[in-house]
């Protein structure tokens, strides 16, 4: 199977740390794709070295993304690989493989659905119809109260076949280009936060080009600083790619979660590896502290994260703002 995976790092010692972990996950995890390809662009001066023990790793330099749409640098990312023939998959750098995901990679672009984006029902309308697009009936179930919401791949996982792909990256490219005009212009801000442009641009693009999709399970993009319903939680079995965000340490290690302690036996297998790898003796990290975890879980929440909690949050800020001014 003709897969590159692709991914996008900072120039940082974090960074290394990120592309140490994907590549060693991938490799010791990653079944029959384990000897996969791995692009990595690094934004800003390249990381200085990559173990050839890790298998094929190929570094590109990438310039530092706008500060207000840090998410949109992944499209000059895909659209620089026009020459590569077979399916991308792309990965956010936190992403942890920790199992084959060879049935889940074929001709058909695909992602998790994560609705964590709350928008009413004409705020959705707005969107497609500001781009000349008939709004999608809802069907998915929503990972974060288990009822039907509307159509939101997320593209921390995303599976990109050849067919179509650079005409559905143009598209994507310019309704992204579009929003970000509308946001500056208009204050689109609550209609599709900069940080969400990719995903709604994305959505647009496959149904106004009238892109076929799929789902992938949720075990495929399992973020464990996310606060999903009880009911669409996978088994630590059909786990296949971890993103553990803030959870790692100064090593490279993930750390437990406080929120889903049965996805440590997930976690325990891979440090023990990466610790084998680094030549250090192995212990299990720590969780991280309380507090970093109640932020962590409020920051995921549907209220922190709905219409109305960005509007309370931009008039503190506006508050602070002419409080520090006087």
């Amino acid at each position: 199977m003709d897969v590159t995976f692709v991914t996008i790092v900072e120039s940082s010692p974090r960074g290394q740390r990120q592309l140490t972990d994907l590549a060693l996950a991938l490799r010791t995890f990653g079944g029959a794709l384990a000897d996969a390809p791995l692009v990595a662009f690094v934004t800003g001066r390249n990381i200085a070295s990559v173990d050839v023990a890790l298998g094929p790793i190929e570094l590109r330099p990438l310039p530092p993304p706008d500060p207000a749409h840090p998410r949109l640098r992944r499209l000059d990312a895909v659209a620089s690989l026009a020459e590569s023939a077979g399916t991308l998959v792309l990965l956010e750098a936190d992403a942890l493989v920790v199992g084959d995901l060879t049935a889940h990679v074929g001709n058909t672009v695909a992602a998790v659905h994560k609705d964590d984006r709350p928008m009413p029902d004409i705020d959705w309308r707005r969107l497609y119809w500001t781009f000349g697009v008939r709004p999608p009936d809802p069907g998915p179930i929503s990972v974060m109260n288990g009822l039907p919401s509307r159509p939101l791949l997320d593209t921390g996982v995303l599976v990109l076949p050849p067919s179509r792909r650079d005409a559905l990256v143009a598209s994507w490219t310019a309704i992204a280009t579009e929003l970000v005009r509308l946001s500056n212009r208009y204050a689109l801000d609550f209609l599709a936060p900069p940080r969400w442009f990719d995903r709604f641009a994305l959505m647009i693009a496959l149904y106004r080009d009238d892109v076929r999709f799929e789902y992938l399970p949720l075990g495929c993009d399992f973020e464990l600083s996310f606060d999903y319903h009880p009911s669409v939680l996978p088994s630590a079995d059909d786990l296949r790619v971890i993103r553990y965000g803030p959870h790692m340490d100064d090593r490279g290690a993930v750390l437990s979660s406080r929120l889903y302690p049965w996805v440590d036996p997930v976690i325990d297998r891979f440090d023990r590896v990466l610790a084998e790898y680094l030549g250090h003796r192995y212990r299990r990290p720590p969780r991280r502290a309380i507090g970093s975890e109640l932020r962590g879980a409020i920051g995921a929440s549907a209220l922190y994260r709905s219409t109305a909690g960005q509007r309370v949050r931009a008039a503190v800020r506006n508050v602070r703002s002419r409080g520090s001014r006087g």
